[in-house]
């Protein structure tokens, strides 16, 4: 069983990975005039395909308010639309226009990916996907 001190460092180290990426992100979509969080729901509907906002919440794991101020922001800049029109049942689609913010995002990500994580082997990121899975 791991002690209390190890866990926290885990926790340490992640937020410091995860901070240093979000940085990196944030810097790249300045011109769009977003920033990560919004990143996270056009990565999920990259994912996911079209979903409800009840969707997004669930999966992405935030709050209604959240969600709807952040598509509010995404849908201004024309990155995601409403497809459907009963009020309740639309669901929310990525553009154009978001599919070329999103390979700005996928970039960061690899271009993090060969810098910071030159040194792990594929079957390291395997097992430390599959660990972080169970944590959720």
């Amino acid at each position: 069983m791991l002690s209390s001190k190890k866990i926290c460092d885990i926790f340490l180290i992640y937020r410091k990975i995860f901070k240093n990426l979000n940085e990196e992100i944030n810097i790249a979509l300045k011109p769009y005039k977003i920033t990560v969080q919004h990143a996270v729901y056009l990565m999920a509907l990259k994912a996911k395909g079209a979903l409800t906002i009840k969707d997004l919440n669930v999966f992405i794991d935030n709050d209604k308010a959240i969600t709807t101020r952040v598509i509010k922001t995404l849908k201004k800049h024309e990155y995601v639309e409403k497809i459907g029109s009963k009020i309740k049942k639309y669901k929310i689609s990525i553009t154009s226009e978001g599919e070329k913010v999103f390979k700005v995002i996928l970039g960061v990500i690899n271009k993090f990916k060969k810098s910071e994580l030159k040194d792990i082997t594929p079957q390291e990121l395997l097992s430390l996907a599959s660990i972080s899975e169970k944590l959720i």
